[in-house]
């Protein structure tokens, strides 16, 4: 039987999440392998003031180790 620590979340082979997010909130592929987080839409969004901070070199952590 499998089980899971408290707070650890199940993901599929390409890193996302599986359930649906809570509402105006996304999962982000921070650039170190392996870390999700869970950030507030508005601020994983094109063109925002966090969206550098996020994804530098505009690359996020999906294009890096999410494929």
């Amino acid at each position: 039987m499998k089980t899971r620590s408290r707070g650890f979340v199940t993901r599929s082979p390409a890193g996302s999440i599986l359930g649906k997010s809570p509402t105006n909130w996304v999962w982000h592929h921070h650039v170190d392998e392996g870390i999700m987080q869970l950030v507030p839409k508005s601020q994983h969004t094109v063109g925002s003031t966090f969206w550098s901070t996020m994804h530098p070199g505009n690359r996020g952590g999906f294009s890096i180790w999410g494929k």
